[in-house]
């Protein structure tokens, strides 16, 4: 469930969010991958918020984790904060680690919004 593209609307702002991890604002990480795909996907989603902007300006989402089985736990994560008709251009990578041992997932996204 994904767009292939995504054009960008003229005279739109951009937001770039670093990338969200799986840890609370006091930096606790969840235990799960479950738990850290959940606040992976808050995290994301007050930042976009933060900047004005809702999932329907939402361009592209990049999604980085270990293990290939869980990306099902990881969609749906996307989707309860995002909502299941949430379409960004969308990029998945298994990777053999991230930043800390403790990081089991990372997403990050591109959004737009006209001024």
């Amino acid at each position: 469930r994904y767009a292939q593209g995504k054009l960008v609307p003229p005279n739109a702002e951009y937001l770039i969010t670093a990338g969200q991890v799986g840890a609370d604002a006091g930096g606790n990480y969840g235990a799960t991958i479950e738990e850290q795909a959940d606040l992976a996907f808050k995290n994301l989603y007050a930042v976009v918020k933060a900047a004005g902007m809702g999932p329907e300006n939402v361009l592209k989402v990049t999604m980085f984790y270990l293990e290939r089985e869980h990306i099902g736990i990881i969609i749906a994560a996307r989707d309860k904060y995002f909502g299941e008709g949430f379409r960004p251009a969308s990029t998945a990578l298994v990777v053999k680690s991230l930043a800390g041992p403790q990081i089991l997932v990372e997403v990050e996204a591109i959004a737009a919004k006209v001024r």
